[in-house]
């Protein structure tokens, strides 16, 4: 309806008392007021409209049924004529709703996109707005992003998605800043579900989460209730290293799969617009994307967090894009990454740029890259990386024909190099707007190698792990076969 016209409170009023006047409840299926100078008195007008509305439909729906099971109970005299009267029950069931629909008198609420962000709307208002979604509304998308949602709001949201389990999709509650106690609200309202949610997109970025909040949400998420969830967005949070760790179990929990039985009834109004550039259509349930951009995860040169994470990814088989940009990734950092790489055969996008992996993270990255057949893009912008770097990315390049996109812009490239990269490799290299090197040498003392990295890196180390572990299987192995050739003799002696 809105877009930007400082509609201010009174248009909002106007607009519920329209839909329920002249529209028997709700009849329109997508609605947006977004910068449209609403506060919560205008907000709560709205909710107050799609409530009544919900529970109109809900009551006629109620209604409706208790016709079918009295009419069903009369219709039936022994076991064979209940089940042809529940029968034609069911096949009756959609000319019922044809004609509620044809009704005049007939409630209606076809609300499926509310899309209120960029407003003032404040936390009663918010939390009003989350009360009014219920079964009798058949939302697929909200979109209440930068208000004022706090603790009272993020709980309603989230007991909505568990009222409007089999069709709200996406819910949007980025650029609120409820902080953690906000995040624990959204997680304990997530919990009041008892059924499979359709939940696919949740953005709950800018939003001052840190450790706690992410702990609280990956409980929420790890339920069984939430497999459907594919994107999580908590880019520009305060996460820190306890809250990368904290989100490790999300990337080991192990959904059910999610084609074949999937709870969740879409709308013809619920576009997806699905991304996924994989044609895996059988892969498990769990999360496509996670977005933790700029959330201080390697603080201070902290990588415990960036660790436990990339551990978790290692046998993770859903996860397909991972975007930590802007997290202080130093080398020893990219050495996490790099093991990871080793081992993850799902991931095909991974951004780690505006870090500090230097050209020595470089390095960890390309040397795994030269064993990793399944990602296609890397971002490594803006990470100091000069010609020594760049000549890693030269050799994996003409190794790996799987990765078709690397972002290699604001480093430290000669023009030499960069030339290099626009004949050889084409659209491959994205090498433009390069920096000019720092005027005094950059600190990497938080890149101290061990023993095994001094010799060849967290690569080479991790091969040598493998050689070992596969030295020590195939030495037990001989050493089973032996005890049972030595068993076989001594049966045949004592015969």
């Amino acid at each position: 309806m809105s877009w930007s016209l400082k509609l201010s409170d009174d248009a909002a009023r106007a607009a519920a008392a329209a839909m329920e006047e002249t529209g028997r409840g709700w009849p329109l299926r997508r609605f947006a007021m977004r910068k449209a100078n609403i506060h919560d008195e205008g907000a709560m007008s709205l909710a107050g409209a799609i409530r009544r509305a919900g529970e109109a439909v809900a009551r006629y729906e109620r209604e409706r049924d208790a016709e079918r099971r009295q009419y069903a109970r009369r219709a039936s005299v022994n076991w064979d004529h209940r089940s042809r009267a529940a029968a034609g029950t069911n096949k009756n069931r959609k000319r019922d709703d044809d004609a509620r629909e044809k009704d005049p008198d007939a409630p209606l609420c076809e609300l499926r996109w509310l899309d209120l962000g960029s407003n003032h709307i404040g936390d009663a208002g918010a939390a009003a707005l989350g009360d009014a979604l219920g079964p009798g509304v058949p939302i697929a998308r909200v979109n209440v992003r930068d208000n004022q949602v706090g603790v009272l709001g993020c709980r309603a949201f989230g007991r909505a998605v568990a009222r409007c389990s089999t069709t709200l999709t996406r819910l949007d509650l980025a650029h609120s800043g409820f902080g953690d106690a906000g995040a624990v609200a959204l997680a304990d309202g997530l919990k009041t579900t008892r059924a499979p949610c359709a939940l696919k997109v949740l953005q709950l970025g800018f939003n001052s989460v840190g450790a706690v909040g992410a702990k609280a949400l990956v409980e929420a998420l790890t339920t069984g209730w939430m497999d459907a969830l594919r994107h999580l967005d908590l880019a520009c949070n305060v996460l820190g290293p306890e809250g990368f760790a904290a989100l490790a179990p999300l990337l080991e929990y192990e959904p059910a799969r999610v084609t074949g039985d999937v709870s969740y009834s879409p709308t013809a109004d619920d576009d997806d617009d699905d991304d996924d550039d994989d044609d895996d259509d059988d892969r498990r349930g769990g999360l496509y994307s996670l977005d933790v951009a700029v959330n201080q995860g390697a603080a201070d040169g902290e990588r415990s967090g960036v660790s436990a994470l990339m551990k978790a990814l290692e046998k993770n088989d859903s996860l397909r894009v991972l975007n930590a940009r802007g997290n202080d990734l130093t080398p020893r950092c990219a050495g996490d990454v790099a093991e990871m790489l080793m081992e993850n055969v799902a991931l095909r996008r991974l951004n780690v740029g505006y870090n500090k992996i230097y050209d020595e993270g470089a390095w960890e990255l390309m040397e795994a890259l030269s064993e990793n057949s399944t990602l296609r893009g890397l971002d490594v912008q803006r990470n100091e990386i000069s010609d020594e770097g760049g000549r890693h990315v030269e050799s994996l390049l003409r190794a790996n024909a799987t990765l078709t996109e690397v972002d290699m812009r604001s480093n430290q490239l000669s023009p030499e190099l960069v030339t290099r990269f626009e004949k050889t490799h084409g659209e491959r290299v994205n090498a433009r707007w390069q920096q000019e090197p720092p005027k005094k040498e950059k600190n990497i003392q938080a890149y101290s190698p061990g023993p095994m990295e001094a010799v060849g890196g967290r690569v080479a180390a991790k091969r040598a792990e493998r050689a070992a572990k596969k030295e020590a299987r195939r030495a037990a192995a001989n050493a089973a076969n032996a005890a049972n050739g030595a068993t076989a003799d001594a049966a045949t002696t004592a015969r």
